[in-house]
């Protein structure tokens, strides 16, 4: 449980819990623009939008994770993020991403279904949203 100056981290995928610590404040890239969450915030949910979350904390030192999409649920003690995928940013590889987005890019030339294009675009946008994460042309807090 968080301390009185801490706030619990919670960022949960549908395979695993990836992060569980208390921490000082996190920056999370929220549908309508990236917000902090600190103790004693005031309760809220919010839909994710691709993009990195920032953690500050005594043990957690600048975490940064990546999120794809998904739902952060803030309370004065918890913060509790349900992401569609999740992955720290020291893991991504900016080479496999760029191979990765061509392949849609061809998958997406070729395609006549309208539903398929759509997924296609949404992938790709996720994989630059990751580029840049690996990029750090991301808030630094």
């Amino acid at each position: 449980m968080a301390t009185e100056n801490a706030l619990r981290l919670e960022v949960i995928t549908p395979e695993r819990t990836l992060f569980s610590q208390d921490v000082v404040s996190v920056v999370i890239p929220g549908a309508l623009g990236d917000f902090s969450a600190l103790p004693g915030h005031a309760p809220f949910i919010s839909l994710l939008r691709p993009g990195v979350i920032t953690v500050l904390g005594p043990l957690s030192g600048g975490t940064k994770i990546f999120v794809s999409g998904g739902f952060a649920e803030v309370s004065q003690k918890t913060c509790i993020i349900l992401a569609t995928q999740a992955v720290p940013v020291d893991q991504l590889d900016r080479s496999k991403l760029q191979q990765q987005i061509q392949e849609f890019q061809e998958d997406l030339k070729l395609e006549k279904q309208s539903v398929q294009q759509a997924f296609y675009e949404h992938e790709i946008l996720v994989i630059q949203a990751k580029i840049d994460a690996v990029q750090q042309n991301v808030y630094t807090g």
